[in-house]
């Protein structure tokens, strides 16, 4: 490449490069990175950050919803079985012919057909809210129902603080094994229960 230069008063002249001067530009010392590919960067490890921050709220929020949601059916466990202990004290306290039996059949404590008039010792037929059906375990002697019980095999989470129909529950590894039978001093309870308890 050529570059004319000229001066006042005097004829222009030629200033010649080479061809390699031409070709190559001079080198560029400095960063090749830009500041929005850097920011880029740091954009992208902060939402990494927060999705996997956001995965273990969920993880702990899960685990927590889930320990409670356990705890409300073993409470609706215990109170069901309670329900069906106090009807079967309650069938067995009426004697007929002089004799105290238990039911055959969990219907009886729907309809006690013993008597003219049916009795209900027992409000409704209830389902088992750890399993959803309706099937219980049975406790018998002999033909007669004295109590039932969870077919569940999940280890409860309770441990302590039941009542006196519960009170040998302390050591259960199943729920199989809260077995709500009838005992002669828990009759007695409900009757004295049932006494000073006002009407409604």
């Amino acid at each position: 490449m050529v570059i004319l230069l000229s001066r006042p008063g005097k004829k222009p002249f030629g200033l010649s490069l080479s061809k390699d001067q031409d070709r190559f530009p001079a080198p560029f010392h400095g960063s090749t990175t830009s500041p929005r590919t850097g920011a880029r960067g740091f954009t992208y490890l902060g939402l990494l950050f927060a999705i996997v921050l956001f995965g273990i709220v969920l993880a702990t929020a899960g685990v927590v919803w889930h320990t409670a949601a356990r705890r409300e059916k073993e409470a609706e466990l215990l109170f069901v079985g309670e329900q069906y202990q106090r009807a079967i004290a309650s069938y067995h306290a009426i004697s007929v012919n002089g004799q105290n039996q238990f039911p055959r059949s969990l219907d009886d404590l729907l309809e006690d057909h013993r008597f003219p008039m049916p009795v209900r010792h027992l409000r409704k037929r209830h389902i088992d809210p750890i399993t959803h059906q309706a099937e219980w375990g049975l406790v018998r002697s002999g033909e007669m129902i004295v109590g039932i019980y969870s077919l569940a095999e999940e280890e409860p989470l309770k441990k302590a603080g039941f009542g006196a129909c519960c009170a040998n529950f302390n050591a259960a590894q199943h729920y199989a094994d809260w077995k709500f039978v009838y005992r002669e001093d828990l009759n007695l309870a409900f009757a004295a229960e049932a006494l000073v308890k006002p009407n409604k």
